[in-house]
């Protein structure tokens, strides 16, 4: 008889372990139970591996000259024999020379940006500068003489963003202050030798 208590101590303590495991508790009155689901990743790893489109150019684009035409991935727009063209019809064309150290310099090469300006609502603050790296017009610039051109620009006020893997910088004057500059319909905005310490 002591072993049939032992057997049946056995088989009720085994039948309440398993339904404490159950998914469904036993609902008791007076006691809230909460049972906790885990919340899928939003960021699965590995991640998938970024893709680098592949844009269509041509330069110096559709506006003047002969040019080169060339499949590229972007941002490598770096030409040779840089020629600025006339601007379209209520465009302009924006155009100057990175140099490193100023005039004498060596060329500066960089992934060029034009950047629109929004006005401030202070009169007495500068514009902000609103960049975004893909939408905004990627610039291409001649190897040999540091020199960039944008074309087909819409009027308006711009700075020039350089991008870097660690993000955007505008360019600065030698004061340390961005570098805005306003173009007007069928200007051909030259900002001439943008010196780069």
């Amino acid at each position: 008889m002591s072993n049939f208590k032992k057997i049946l101590a056995i088989v009720i303590f085994t039948i309440v372990l398993t339904g404490c495991g159950t998914k469904n508790p036993i609902e008791t009155p007076g006691v809230t139970v909460i049972v906790q689901t885990p919340i899928p990743s939003a960021y699965p790893y590995p991640a998938e591996e970024p893709t680098v489109p592949i844009v269509t150019f041509s330069y110096p684009g559709p506006l003047g000259g002969s040019g080169i035409s060339e499949t590229v991935p972007t941002p490598e727009y770096y030409v040779t024999n840089l020629v600025v063209p006339t601007p379209g019809n209520g465009k302009a064309v924006v155009t100057g020379q990175l140099l490193l150290g100023g005039e004498g310099g060596a060329p500066f090469m960089a992934t060029l940006y034009l950047a629109s300006t929004v006005p401030p609502s202070t009169p007495d603050y500068p514009p902000l500068i609103a960049f975004s790296e893909q939408s905004d017009q990627l610039g291409v610039q001649d190897v040999e003489t540091g020199r960039f051109l944008f074309t087909d620009v819409v009027p308006g006020q711009y700075a020039i963003i350089i991008w870097t893997p660690f993000g955007g910088n505008p360019l600065m004057d030698e004061s340390g202050s961005s570098i805005l500059f306003t173009v007007n319909s069928g200007e051909v905005k030259d900002l001439g030798i943008i010196p780069i310490k």
